[in-house]
This record gives structure tokens, sequence and C-alpha cells, in this order.
């Protein structure tokens, strides 16, 4: 799954968008991934916690019904709240510019 699709990427996270179109009763579907080099599990799961936060209050409206997997970077750990939403803003954009 992580081999196919538009891969977009920023220096805390890389969203990957899978372009097959989903049936039209459903929306889109979101995954958020964070590998354990990021670090322990408490540190991995604040950071889960802050990427679907920002999904929910802000992207969700936005996305397209099509499949976006989020991936944390290592450096992702040692990140604020305000740089993770400002990167995933980011991207988001890419991702749903890329499709006009």
């Amino acid at each position: 799954m992580f081999n196919t699709g538009r891969r977009h990427h920023h220096r805390l996270l890389s969203l990957i968008q899978l372009n097959q179109p989903l049936s039209y009763s459903e929306t889109g579907k979101v995954a958020f991934f964070t590998p354990k080099k990021i670090g322990k599990a408490h540190d991995r799961n604040r950071i889960r916690r802050q990427m679907k936060e920002v999904y929910r209050k802000d992207l969700q409206s936005r996305h397209p019904s099509q499949l976006w997997i989020w991936l944390a970077k290592p450096s992702c750990s040692r990140s604020t709240y305000e740089s993770i939403h400002s990167a995933m803003e980011l991207l988001a954009l890419k991702a749903t510019n890329q499709n006009l």
C-alpha cells in the first residue's frame, strides 16, 4: 500500500495519497502512523493525538474521497503542536492542488 499512490514530503511528516476513488457513499479515509524511531510509546501517542486533532479541526472538511496516510518522521518528536499543524496544512494543500 505504501508503494502506490502519490507522496508529499515535509521535514516533519509525509502524506501518501492513494488515488483509488472510494465509492460515492464513502467519505475520505485517513490513517496515522508513527514509527518506533520516534521514541517511546508516550511520545508516539502524543504525536498521533496531535495529528488527529489537527485533522479533525481543520482538514476533515477539505478531504476528498480518497485514502490519506500520514506518516510522522523522527524529527517530529521534538516539534510543537503549531509546527505539526503548519506541516499538515502545507501537505494537505499540496495534495488537494495536485488533483486539480
